[in-house]
C-alpha cells in the first residue's frame, strides 16, 4: 500500500527539500507526491514517477550439492525486474574457487553455461564456488543502461560416508544367524550374553 511504501523506503522527516529513497524497494512504479505550504497556507502539489527497473540483492542465498555432480542448477531468484525494462542481459562470472581447507584453486575452469536454465560447469571437486551475476536493463526510450550485481556461493561437498560396525565381542559366527528368513539383510543376535554395540565412528560428514 502507499503507507506502507512510504514507512519502508522514504526517510521518517519528510519535511525536507530533498529526500532520498531508502532501503531496497521491489521493481515497481512509485508515484510520489510533494505538497508545498506557503506562509499564507496556501498549498500546491505536484507528483513525480520513480520507476525501480530492477532490484539486484547483493548477496544471494547459498546453493549446496554433492561432488558427484557434473553441474549444479543456479537461481535468479534474488534479482526482481520491472515490466517496464528493456534489453535485460544476465552475465555470470565464477570470481573464486576455494576448497574447504582454504586454499584457491588456481587451476579450476569452472564456468556458467547461461541462458533460461542457468548451470555451474565444470567443477573441481568439493570446494566454494562465488559466483556473480551482473544485471543490466535501460528504460523504453533512453539509451541509459543501468547495472547491478548480485553474489551467490555453490557449497559443492563431499556426500557423507556412513560406516557402520557391529562389535561383536568375539562371539563365534555359529551364533549368527543371516540372513533372516524373509530375505532381508539383517542378523539375529542367538543366546549371547553380551549386548550388541553398534558403533558408526568411522562415519565422515563435513
Amino acid at each position: 500500500t502507499p503507507a506502507q511504501a512510504t514507512a519502508a523506503f522514504l526517510p521518517s522527516d519528510l519535511t525536507t527539500p530533498t529526500i532520498q529513497f531508502t532501503g531496497s524497494p521491489g521493481a515497481f512504479d512509485y508515484t510520489v507526491q510533494l505538497t508545498a505550504t506557503g506562509a499564507g497556507g496556501v498549498t500546491g502539489t505536484s507528483t513525480s514517477v520513480v520507476r525501480v527497473l530492477a532490484r539486484v540483492a547483493p548477496t544471494a542465498a547459498r546453493i549446496a550439492a554433492t561432488s558427484h555432480v557434473t553441474q549444479v542448477p543456479l537461481s535468479t531468484a534474488g534479482v526482481q525486474i520491472s515490466v517496464a525494462a528493456q534489453d535485460v542481459q544476465y552475465v555470470w562470472t565464477v570470481k573464486s574457487v576455494v576448497s574447504h581447507a582454504g586454499v584457491a584453486v588456481a587451476s579450476c575452469s569452472a564456468s556458467v553455461v547461461p541462458g533460461a536454465s542457468p548451470r555451474l560447469v565444470n567443477l573441481c571437486g568439493a570446494a566454494d564456488y562465488t559466483l556473480e551475476l551482473a544485471v543490466s536493463a535501460r528504460e523504453a526510450g533512453s539509451a541509459t543502461v543501468y547495472s547491478g550485481a548480485t553474489t551467490q556461493v555453490v557449497h559443492v561437498h563431499d556426500p557423507p560416508v556412513a560406516v557402520a560396525k557391529l562389535a561383536t565381542s568375539g562371539a563365534a559366527a555359529s551364533e549368527f544367524a543371516s540372513p533372516a528368513a524373509d530375505g532381508s539383510d539383517a542378523i539375529t543376535w542367538l543366546g549371547h550374553a553380551t549386548p550388541l554395540m553398534l558403533s558408526a565412528a568411522s562415519s565422515s560428514d563435513e
